[in-house]
């Protein structure tokens, strides 16, 4: 196991077998996205990773992490069909709940993000934030904001008129 400190390096080799593997220090994460016990993944060397050598959960979960809950992304770096990770997933409850965490975190920011532009000094980009909560987000949507990107108003009718756009 490798603490992930991020302002120390770590070592960068470990022994495995009689073999030394030189493993990646984890990247520096300044908004406090990855968790801090995630393992150092050895550098792929391979062609493709060996079927013969076993994937670690510790790896699986460390690949997740690092790819943001990306499966795909996370197998590419490895150089492995991404069944063999999607097959952890399906098979521990623990790497499941990791990989659940890793995407609600993702989310997470980008509700912040959002926040942040709502509140903004710039007109332009709090109406821009105002207008995709409404229209996107589950909240706006059962308030029905959602359906006004599909009507138009007719300003010179004596009663509202509302008429779906074709």
């Amino acid at each position: 196991m490798f603490a992930n400190h991020y302002d120390k390096l770590g070592n960068p080799y470990f022994e495995a077998d009689g073999n030394v593997w030189e493993r990646e220090v984890m990247p520096c994460d300044p908004d406090g996205y990855l968790p801090d016990d995630l393992v150092a993944l050895p550098k792929p060397t391979w062609g493709s990773f060996p079927n013969n050598q076993p994937l670690s959960a510790d790896e699986a979960r460390t690949l997740l992490w690092r790819c943001a809950g990306e499966v795909g992304k996370a197998a590419r770096y490895y150089k492995m069909p991404p069944q063999r990770l999607r097959a952890f997933l399906t098979h521990s409850s623990r790497i499941a709940a990791e990989f659940h965490e890793a995407r609600e975190r993702i989310l997470d920011r980008a509700e912040e993000v959002l926040f942040e532009a709502l509140f903004s000094d710039d007109p332009g980009r709090r109406d821009s934030a105002a207008r995709y909560i409404l229209t996107k987000s589950q909240s706006g949507r059962a308030r029905f904001h959602a359906l006004t990107d599909h009507l138009q108003l007719d300003p010179k009718a004596y009663r509202p008129v509302i008429r779906w756009v074709e």
